[in-house]
């Protein structure tokens, strides 16, 4: 539901208000499409959730809890950080984020106790969201002076459609990281997935190292994108040479220290997931550089299509050969297939910036 009512605006919205920054009335109209077009999509699947929790008998024993789960989705359409990062305020985004995990830390800590607790636990996250971004609204109403506009229907709905390919590339996202493992658990079992998982956390911390950069120039060059294209083009050659060789250095680290990264987060009874991470030890460079041409060039462009065509030609080679290689090759397939679908992920976002966008 929270994937729902984002709706893809995270990445769309940001964009939109950093191209048009500079404009106080487009920025509010956008401001105010956008947030009508969530606050619809809100109102829709949250119905669809109260009628399936009140009429379906599965959900009748846990009624509660599922229906405090509403607040979070609340919280979260009343926190618009698409718009923060779109004017780069990413010191405000990010505090809001962390004022939401400092306040909720010390209310779990009290009030969640037992296992029948656990609703307790929606009820202080989205109660707290609630009141975060109530006052990031008041706070962008009178500091930012953004102004809210009844926007006509036609533009909300045309809005909504226009950012339905990242919707439907983050759902997919999501759901492709998903497969490989979902796969290697059927197939071999439980030991495979766990040494996997293991080498997959490892290669994922590396890989989020860098990625704060990449989302972090991503309104920048929305902005750029549409303004100044020569000075988009020298941004993108400063922050590309400069992720490549930090990536390069993130994945030889992997590579020579994978046995001791092993034994200090896992410990020596997990010591055979080093030699997956030395398979996997080459994802940080390229994941950063599809992280790089994504957020810096194919969707600041315009080219939302490129993205999700991307996701969907990964999503169907994990799908297609997830089978013969967990069969063949067990957990050391599962990475080998990783690998070899972020790659030909990154030969194909390579491919379609150098024809379409054409910088």
């Amino acid at each position: 539901m929270c994937w729902f009512s984002n709706w893809g605006y995270y990445l769309g919205g940001t964009k939109l208000i950093a191209a048009f920054r500079d404009d106080v009335t487009k920025k509010d109209q956008i401001f105010s499409v956008i947030w009508t077009s969530q606050f619809l999509i809100t109102i829709v699947v949250s119905s669809i959730f109260i009628l399936l929790i009140t009429t379906v008998s599965y959900f009748e024993q846990d009624y509660f809890l599922y229906l405090s789960g509403l607040l979070v989705i609340t919280g979260n359409f009343l926190m618009p950080l698409w718009y923060l990062n779109g004017l780069e305020k990413i010191v405000e985004s990010s505090l809001a984020q962390i004022l939401v995990e400092t306040l909720t830390l010390p209310l779990y800590i009290v009030f969640i106790n037992n296992p029948d607790d656990i609703s307790k636990y929606f009820v202080i996250n989205g109660g707290v969201a609630i009141l975060i971004g109530t006052l990031m609204l008041l706070w962008m109403r009178f500091k930012l002076r953004v102004t809210y506009i009844l926007p006509n229907f036609q533009d909300v709905m045309n809005t909504t459609k226009e950012n339905f390919s990242l919707f439907l590339s983050t759902i997919l996202a999501n759901v492709n990281t998903s497969i490989i493992p979902y796969a290697l658990g059927i197939s071999v079992g439980d030991q495979a997935l766990g040494l996997f998982n293991i080498a997959d956390r490892m290669r994922g911390a590396a890989v989020q190292i860098l990625h704060p950069i990449s989302h972090a120039l991503f309104p920048r060059m929305g902005y750029l994108m549409a303004n100044d294209r020569g000075a988009a083009k020298r941004l993108l050659f400063r922050s590309g040479l400069s992720l490549m060789l930090l990536s390069l250095f993130l994945s030889i680290i992997l590579l020579i220290f994978s046995s001791d990264i092993v034994r200090l987060v896992a410990g020596t009874e997990f010591v055979q997931a080093s030699t997956l991470l030395k398979i996997l030890a080459i994802s940080p460079l390229v994941s950063t550089l599809s992280s790089f041409l994504i957020y810096q060039i194919i969707i600041p462009g315009g080219f939302d299509s490129v993205y999700l065509s991307s996701i969907t030609v990964m999503g169907l080679l994990s799908l297609l050969f997830a089978a013969p290689f967990m069969y063949l090759y067990g957990s050391h397939g599962a990475v080998t297939l990783v690998v070899f679908v972020e790659i030909v992920g990154l030969i194909f976002l390579t491919t379609m910036c150098v024809r379409k966008v054409k910088l």
